[in-house]
């Protein structure tokens, strides 16, 4: 089962490493990493917005403070009245932008959600959007039974660094190695430019012209260009001619 964009926005590259890191994985922008591990941490998550994932309506997630140049494992704790360890969601590397551009990001994902994700980080100079790979959900551990484990447990505020915590990351390993309930991959959007940026400047994108359409990773040698600053001109992959991509988020 796969999750995509809205509509019209197409669906690209099944990028996932739902399950540890894997040799050689492709990056948010669809070029092979060698060897890339993403750094486990534990947040908590409110179930609704947990469930919007399931649902197709959320392809970012939208924090205030977040690691920085790297993919991310994130184990989920549920927030009360579920509280439970009870997922692993594959993130790209966030997107840092001011308030305003991470509030487009959100608008453009949902349309409605802008506004809320303004109001949430509106008091920052630079925020972050950071694009969701993929979901696994496992039969997971209670707030009671991660106790059990670990003597005393408290539900995380903001991210926790699992390699600092072994005791915890060793319980959090353990209850991703369960065989899922239910997985899915999320698609974004892809991209390339002729400027050389690894990814567009946030609500501005790409102030280069040349992209050309690729459709699956088979570049289509049409020579289209697309609109200055967003590099759109259709919802299919593009390259321009100096042959890196980047990726408009979801």
């Amino acid at each position: 089962m796969s999750i995509g964009t809205r509509a019209g926005q197409g669906k690209m590259v099944t990028m996932t490493s739902t399950g540890g890191p894997v040799a050689g994985q492709l990056d948010l922008f669809g070029d092979a990493v060698a060897d890339a591990v993403p750094e486990p941490v534990l947040m908590a998550l409110h179930v609704e917005y947990y469930d919007l994932i399931w649902q197709r309506l959320k392809t970012h997630e939208f924090r205030r403070r977040f690691l920085e140049g790297r993919p991310v494992r994130w184990f989920v704790y549920l927030n009360a009245p579920v509280s439970r360890l009870a997922a692993v969601i594959d993130l790209g590397p966030a997107e840092v932008g001011s308030p305003e551009e991470v509030a487009e990001i959100a608008e453009r994902m949902r349309p409605g959600n802008g506004a809320s994700v303004l109001e949430y980080v509106r008091d920052l100079d630079r925020a972050f959007a950071i694009p969701i790979l993929g979901v696994s959900e496992y039969p997971g551990l209670s707030a009671e039974e991660l106790r059990t484990e670990l003597g005393a447990f408290h539900p995380p505020q903001g991210y926790v660094r699992l390699a600092q915590h072994p005791e915890l990351m060793a319980v959090c390993e353990k209850a991703a190695a369960e065989v899922p309930i239910r997985s899915i991959t999320v698609h974004h959007q892809l991209y390339r430019f002729r400027c050389g940026r690894q990814r567009p400047a946030l609500g501005g994108g790409c102030r280069c012209l040349g992209v050309r359409p690729i459709r699956c990773g088979r570049i289509l040698r049409c020579g289209g260009r697309g609109r200055r600053g967003t590099g759109r001109s259709s919802g299919r992959l593009r390259r321009s001619t100096c042959g890196l991509r980047v990726g408009i988020p979801g």
